[in-house]
């Protein structure tokens, strides 16, 4: 595994310039996974546990750490302040910065995360609070993208690998749209569901009341097949109206 030894290196590196405590921002994704794998020699892999956190991850970042002998924490960050619940433009990059302000009254020395360098080429408002609080990005730094890093994943962790890209509940809220605990673990519940019918990816926009489901190319056909569970599912829940996205969640 020639791709690992080079991470490993990197962050060994980083180790001897930067003498004290590391952490790393382990969301429970596939990326942040590599890093805090890599980095397990050294560093605490942290899961942030906020509103916008989805259970499942935890879940899976607590197994998968287990599974591999990281040290793991998981930390309760507030993020619902008075700013972000009016989900400006800058939410992710105001959440961002809170988030590692939380890590750093830990007393971490430096902080790494799982960035990639295919991330830098989407709008990412998170990606400069990074910046501003001196987070270093391992893969980034050694131009590692979505396609290599799930190859080295796959030769660690087979099932792990196979995980989809996955982001916060408060990316299914539209800009400018108030957020609350309420909304948040109504999306939360619906997608919830949705991966009971064995559908891999699933997103729930929450234009409340309306809810607009977002589902790959290969699930379409059987979240179609089971719109009548679905449906009162999402009902029951307090959605009126619930329609399927025409076009395919690829990401």
């Amino acid at each position: 595994m020639d791709e690992l030894k080079t991470i490993q290196k990197h962050i060994e590196k980083l180790s001897k310039k930067f003498d004290g405590k590391f952490a790393v921002l382990f969301s429970g994704g596939i990326d942040s996974g590599l890093v805090a794998y890599a980095a397990k020699d050294f560093a605490d892999a942290l899961t942030i546990d906020s509103e916008f956190t989805f259970r499942y991850k935890i879940e899976d970042a607590k197994r998968f750490a287990g599974k591999h002998g990281i040290r793991h924490r998981v930390i309760k960050v507030n993020c619902l302040d008075e700013k972000i619940k009016n989900n400006p433009l800058e939410r992710c990059y105001l959440c961002k910065k809170k988030i590692i302000r939380e890590v750093k009254k830990l007393n971490y020395d430096l902080i790494l995360d799982g960035t990639n360098a295919g991330d830098l080429k989407d709008a990412r408002p998170g990606i400069k609070a990074l910046g501003e609080e001196n987070v270093v990005s391992p893969l980034v730094e050694l131009k590692f993208g979505k396609k290599e890093i799930r190859k080295v994943m796959e030769e660690i962790d087979k099932d792990f690998s196979l995980k989809p890209h996955e982001s916060c509940i408060a990316t299914r809220i539209p800009f400018n749209s108030g957020i609350n605990a309420e909304r948040l673990k109504r999306i939360e519940a619906a997608e919830n569901y949705i991966r009971t019918l064995d559908v891999e990816i699933a997103r729930v926009m929450d234009y409340f009341p309306e809810a607009m489901i977002e589902v790959a190319d290969k699930d379409f056909k059987l979240a179609f097949e089971n719109r009548g569970k679905i449906v009162e599912k999402f009902r029951g829940i307090g959605y009126k109206t619930i329609t399927l996205n025409l076009e395919a969640y690829n990401k």
